[in-house]
């Protein structure tokens, strides 16, 4: 008896932020002309023409929230279609494109927290399944995802521990907490045979007469890359896209699957181990991220330029903690709820009433949203964009820089603390490995230049 064989393809849609964060705006590139910047290029390049193909209908996708902000603004028919093409099919992800396994726990919570109240904001369900940045991953991510109520992540094959004995899953995980997780997991090799080569692949079906149609595997092959890849990276294969999950896979055997739906007829039986920490892009777990590695080498700031943020990050909280609890609040339930805010599900100004264990007056309320303001820009300035490659002084690097001035500013704006002055210390011993030009010097151009 032949068993079925399944094809699931899932792309992770997200660009690096370009919004300036003083004025929320995109700032025009001259790398993106004829376009006026990334967003316009890619939208043009990928994000629309896989719309109106129907392609998002039958993959598995997630869309990072700011990207869904920006298109619902500045495309609405390519954001309609994308959201009505969700049948299932579509992931939420973290709110920032952050790096769990680097956070504490605290802070991955909030983080799910507000990534789930975006997607359900957009998409009008609560998500069954997250997309992890970079699939970066250790246990306690895991447990964090099911203390959220979610169901499933994706991983990749090298960061499964033993034999993967039903190819893409799904596999449970078991968690100290008692809690469980299902993971499913892509191929690696097809995967990147795709991200990377696909322009030299002859075509969905030369694709899938060489690679699908030999298999043996029964189960789930799960293919999972970058979105962009199909139209961006790979100009016009939005195409390849179409006819692989509308022709060619069939032809080749495989019934083309979302996740949700497969997890729900297909509930894992086999128990599977995850390597922790680890990603799919560092072979060093998740040192390209914080350190100098072979990954990423050389890139020795990338060490002093993270320990500086976490140090404003870990003085903002302490204060924002501090202001919380003597207004009465569970500082870390309300950063938590305030996704309702940056859903807009509720209104700022009112987010606050009733909270308090007393009467808040008016300056009260007023100082507990700058510093909730405060908090998104101290989750924003931890991007992993800026830490990847090695280049210094890159946009991805003055747009942490701008969200960690923002920080600052927000913090002074609501109890009169100055954190500039260590921030500005810890900055100069973040060096341009060519040169002695430092991230202080760029920090204090940008406060300069908007009169901080």
């Amino acid at each position: 008896m032949v068993m079925p064989k399944y094809l699931c393809i899932h792309g992770d849609f997200s660009l690096p932020p370009r919004q300036d964060p003083f004025t929320g705006e995109l700032a025009r590139e001259a790398t993106a002309a004829p376009f006026r910047n990334l967003y316009e290029q890619v939208t043009a390049d990928c994000y629309r023409p896989n719309a109106v193909l129907g392609n998002f209908d039958l993959m598995s996708f997630d869309v990072a929230p700011g990207l869904l902000d920006w298109l619902e603004r500045r495309d609405a028919a390519t954001y309609s279609r994308i959201v009505a093409a969700d049948r299932g099919n579509a992931l939420a992800t973290t709110f920032h494109h952050v790096i769990l396994p680097l956070l504490s726990r605290r802070d991955k919570v909030t983080e799910v927290k507000w990534g789930l109240a975006a997607f359900e904001r957009h998409f009008g369900r609560k998500a069954a399944g997250l997309w992890l940045t970079d699939m970066a991953v250790d246990y306690e991510t895991l447990d964090v995802l099911a203390e959220c109520g979610l169901e499933f992540t994706l991983l990749s094959s090298e960061q499964i521990q033993g034999r993967l004995r039903i190819g893409g899953g799904p596999y449970r995980v078991r968690l100290e907490s008692g809690r469980d997780l299902a993971l499913f997991v892509r191929d690696h090799a097809l995967s990147d045979k795709i991200a990377f080569e696909l322009n030299r692949l002859g075509g969905a079906g030369i694709f899938a007469a060489r690679y699908l149609t030999p298999r043996t595997e029964e189960g789930l092959l799960l293919i999972a890359t970058d979105g962009e890849t199909y139209g961006h990276y790979h100009v016009g294969e939005e195409m390849f896209l179409r006819y692989l999950i509308r022709q060619e896979a069939s032809h080749a055997g495989y019934q083309v699957v979302p996740l949700t739906g497969f997890l729900r007829d297909h509930p894992p039986e086999l128990e599977a181990q995850i390597v922790s920490p680890s990603s799919w892009s560092c072979t060093h777990g998740v040192a390209r991220w914080q350190l100098e590695c072979d990954c990423a080498s050389p890139a020795a700031w990338k060490a002093p330029l993270r320990e500086a943020l976490v140090h404003l990050a870990d003085a903002a909280d302490v204060i924002y903690e501090c202001e919380a609890r003597a207004a009465g609040l569970d500082p870390w339930a309300v950063r938590d709820d305030y996704a309702q805010v940056l859903a807009n599900r509720v209104a700022a100004s009112a987010y606050l009433a009733g909270r308090g264990l007393h009467a808040m007056t008016r300056a009260i309320e007023e100082r507990m949203l700058t510093l909730l303001r405060a908090q998104v820009h101290r989750f924003a300035m931890l991007n992993s964009h800026a830490f990847f490659g090695t280049e210094f002084s890159t946009l991805e690097m003055r747009n942490i820089l701008a969200h960690a001035a923002r920080t600052v500013g927000f913090v002074a704006r609501a109890t009169g603390d100055d954190l500039s002055g260590d921030l500005a210390c810890d900055l100069a011993q973040v060096k341009d490995p060519g040169s002695d030009y430092t991230a202080a010097e760029i920090y204090a151009g940008m406060t300069e230049t908007h009169h901080m």
